[in-house]
């Protein structure tokens, strides 16, 4: 669009402000409308998501109160946004959750709840505590080989915690966690199992795995430190 009013202009003024003398003060002006016209032109587009720029689909998922995943492309973003209010309504389900945590790459999951240790025959698991949970994360996932325990990970420097899962990568899970997980549950820890073959019983993890611990918001304290309730299995409190 950017000239369209100038060219224009040109067609319809008298002879003599086409002249350089008469189109130096008026194509001035004309030449403001054009930007003026351009950028309503490019916002009109940018305020599309079928239509905007790739950068500019980060500000729609802020707008709808989401985020970009951190293993997700600009294209994969933009299919979803779509249909980002259907979405919307899964928040609180267990299939909403299903679909989140498949987003940011973790496609083979398990949600454990109390109940379902209860039902299990595993009687006094979380201390009795209904809404109680663990997530069980499986291979494949995004972090290849997630416990490197003593090989160069620490909490410094990289962001890392024992583990060659990033603090921003916990973050992002955590958050996911608590944007989609199903009405009524607190997610205590989270379980990476690193061969596929991770199990329990009543007496907890048998296998391979990785705990990591989860808190709710409200467990932080004052000063910093989070009050433990059963963040490492659903055996010791």
């Amino acid at each position: 669009m950017s000239g369209r009013i100038a060219n224009r202009m040109l067609q319809i003024v008298p002879s003599w402000l086409r002249a350089p003398q008469g189109w130096s003060f008026f194509g001035s002006m004309v030449a403001e409308m054009d930007s003026v016209a351009q950028d309503a032109a490019d916002g009109a587009k940018a305020s599309l998501i079928i239509s905007c720029e790739d950068d500019v689909l980060d500000h729609h998922a802020i707008n709808s109160n989401d985020r970009k995943s951190s293993v997700e492309s600009y294209a994969k973003l933009r299919k979803y946004l779509l249909t980002r209010w259907d979405r919307k309504k899964e928040a609180g389900t267990e299939d909403g959750l299903h679909y989140q945590l498949a987003r940011i790459g973790y496609p083979a999951h398990e949600l454990v709840c109390e109940r379902d240790l209860r039902e299990a025959g595993f009687t006094g698991a979380f201390g009795g505590n209904v809404g109680y949970a663990f997530l069980v994360i499986r291979p494949p996932n995004r972090w290849s080989n997630p416990e490197t325990w003593d090989g160069g990970g620490s909490w410094g420097g990289g962001g890392m915690w024992g583990a060659s899962i990033t603090a921003e990568g916990l973050a992002e899970l955590s958050d996911t966690l608590q944007r989609w997980k199903p009405a009524g549950v607190t997610f205590r820890f989270v379980i990476f199992d690193l061969d596929g073959l991770t199990t329990w019983d009543a007496l907890g993890f048998h296998g391979s795995y990785l705990s990591v611990p989860l808190f709710e918001p409200w467990e932080e304290l004052t000063g910093g430190p989070f009050l433990p309730s059963y963040n490492t299995d659903y055996v010791n409190p």
